[in-house]
Protein backbone atom coordinates (compact mmCIF):
# COMPACT_ATOMS: atom_id res chain seq x y z
CA UNK A 1 0.00 0.00 0.00
CA UNK A 2 1.05 3.45 -1.03
CA UNK A 3 1.59 6.35 1.57
CA UNK A 4 -1.09 8.37 -0.17
CA UNK A 5 -3.82 4.93 -0.29
CA UNK A 6 -3.28 4.57 3.57
CA UNK A 7 -3.75 8.11 4.57
CA UNK A 8 -6.51 7.44 2.47
CA UNK A 9 -8.19 4.59 4.10
CA UNK A 10 -7.26 6.21 7.51
CA UNK A 11 -9.51 8.79 6.40
CA UNK A 12 -12.28 7.38 5.44
CA UNK A 13 -12.30 4.99 8.73
CA UNK A 14 -11.74 8.60 10.87
CA UNK A 15 -14.95 9.76 8.72
CA UNK A 16 -16.90 6.60 9.24
CA UNK A 17 -16.27 6.34 13.24
CA UNK A 18 -17.57 9.89 13.00
CA UNK A 19 -20.71 8.97 11.49
CA UNK A 20 -21.46 5.92 13.62
CA UNK A 21 -20.91 7.91 16.24
CA UNK A 22 -23.81 10.38 15.35
CA UNK A 23 -25.95 7.32 14.20
CA UNK A 24 -25.98 5.66 17.82
CA UNK A 25 -26.71 9.02 19.22
CA UNK A 26 -29.71 9.68 17.60
CA UNK A 27 -30.44 6.02 18.73
CA UNK A 28 -30.31 7.15 22.12
CA UNK A 29 -26.55 6.19 22.84
CA UNK A 30 -24.36 8.14 25.08
CA UNK A 31 -20.62 8.49 24.14
CA UNK A 32 -18.33 7.75 26.63
CA UNK A 33 -15.01 7.40 24.85
CA UNK A 34 -13.69 7.65 21.56
CA UNK A 35 -10.64 5.15 20.31
CA UNK A 36 -10.07 4.13 23.84
CA UNK A 37 -6.38 2.50 23.55
CA UNK A 38 -4.62 -0.05 25.85
CA UNK A 39 -2.48 -2.60 25.82
CA UNK A 40 -4.09 -4.60 23.84
CA UNK A 41 -5.43 -2.54 21.35
CA UNK A 42 -8.65 -0.12 20.82
CA UNK A 43 -11.98 0.03 20.52
CA UNK A 44 -13.59 2.60 18.32
CA UNK A 45 -16.19 3.41 20.49
CA UNK A 46 -17.62 3.06 23.90
CA UNK A 47 -21.30 3.93 24.21
CA UNK A 48 -24.20 3.93 26.95
CA UNK A 49 -26.78 2.24 25.71
CA UNK A 50 -29.37 2.31 28.49
CA UNK A 51 -27.96 0.22 31.43
CA UNK A 52 -25.48 -1.47 29.21
CA UNK A 53 -21.81 -0.71 28.11
CA UNK A 54 -21.22 -1.55 24.56
CA UNK A 55 -18.21 -1.40 22.78
CA UNK A 56 -17.97 -0.66 19.05
CA UNK A 57 -16.50 -1.61 16.12
CA UNK A 58 -16.82 0.71 12.97
CA UNK A 59 -15.98 -0.72 10.02
CA UNK A 60 -15.80 1.80 6.79
CA UNK A 61 -15.67 0.59 3.04
CA UNK A 62 -16.52 2.21 -0.27
CA UNK A 63 -16.84 -1.27 -1.67
CA UNK A 64 -17.79 -4.62 -1.20
CA UNK A 65 -15.22 -6.17 -3.15
CA UNK A 66 -13.34 -7.79 -0.64
CA UNK A 67 -16.18 -9.06 1.75
CA UNK A 68 -19.17 -7.21 3.88
CA UNK A 69 -17.29 -5.13 6.39
CA UNK A 70 -18.56 -7.07 8.91
CA UNK A 71 -16.15 -9.73 7.69
CA UNK A 72 -13.79 -8.18 8.49
CA UNK A 73 -14.48 -8.81 12.35
CA UNK A 74 -12.19 -12.21 12.90
CA UNK A 75 -12.04 -14.29 15.52
CA UNK A 76 -8.72 -12.57 16.36
CA UNK A 77 -10.10 -8.97 16.52
CA UNK A 78 -13.18 -10.42 18.87
CA UNK A 79 -10.39 -11.38 21.05
CA UNK A 80 -8.79 -8.23 21.42
CA UNK A 81 -12.19 -6.41 21.64
CA UNK A 82 -12.77 -8.47 24.80
CA UNK A 83 -9.51 -8.33 26.35
CA UNK A 84 -9.51 -4.16 26.13
CA UNK A 85 -13.33 -3.99 27.41
CA UNK A 86 -12.40 -5.94 30.51
CA UNK A 87 -9.34 -3.86 30.99
CA UNK A 88 -11.46 -0.73 30.41
CA UNK A 89 -14.27 -2.33 33.01
CA UNK A 90 -11.71 -2.81 35.40
CA UNK A 91 -10.55 0.53 35.52
CA UNK A 92 -13.91 2.25 35.12
CA UNK A 93 -15.56 -0.34 37.60
CA UNK A 94 -17.91 -1.75 35.42
CA UNK A 95 -17.18 -4.99 36.37
CA UNK A 96 -21.18 -5.67 37.43
CA UNK A 97 -22.90 -4.10 34.50
CA UNK A 98 -24.60 -5.20 31.27
CA UNK A 99 -21.83 -5.77 28.18
CA UNK A 100 -22.87 -5.69 24.60
CA UNK A 101 -20.16 -5.91 21.66
CA UNK A 102 -21.52 -4.01 18.69
CA UNK A 103 -20.34 -3.49 14.86
CA UNK A 104 -21.19 -0.32 13.15
CA UNK A 105 -20.49 -1.22 9.09
CA UNK A 106 -20.85 1.74 7.01
CA UNK A 107 -20.69 1.25 3.57
CA UNK A 108 -20.51 4.35 1.26
CA UNK A 109 -22.67 4.25 -1.47
CA UNK A 110 -21.87 8.08 -3.26
CA UNK A 111 -20.40 11.46 -2.29
CA UNK A 112 -22.75 12.15 0.44
CA UNK A 113 -24.37 8.59 0.76
CA UNK A 114 -24.05 5.36 2.65
CA UNK A 115 -25.84 2.29 4.09
CA UNK A 116 -25.42 2.11 7.66
CA UNK A 117 -25.59 -1.27 9.79
CA UNK A 118 -26.10 -2.19 13.35
CA UNK A 119 -25.57 -5.64 14.40
CA UNK A 120 -26.04 -5.57 18.16
CA UNK A 121 -24.54 -8.07 19.99
CA UNK A 122 -22.88 -8.95 16.87
CA UNK A 123 -20.56 -11.38 19.52
CA UNK A 124 -20.20 -12.22 23.19
CA UNK A 125 -17.13 -12.11 25.31
CA UNK A 126 -14.27 -14.22 23.79
CA UNK A 127 -11.22 -15.59 25.90
CA UNK A 128 -7.99 -14.66 25.34
CA UNK A 129 -6.46 -18.09 24.34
Amino acid sequence: MTKKSVEAQRELGQRGEAVAAKFLQNLGQHIIARNWRCRFGEVDLITQDGDTIVFCEVKTRKSIRTGQPSEAITLKKQRKYSQVAALWLSRFGGQDCVVRFDVVTILVTGPQSATITLLKGAFGLVEAL
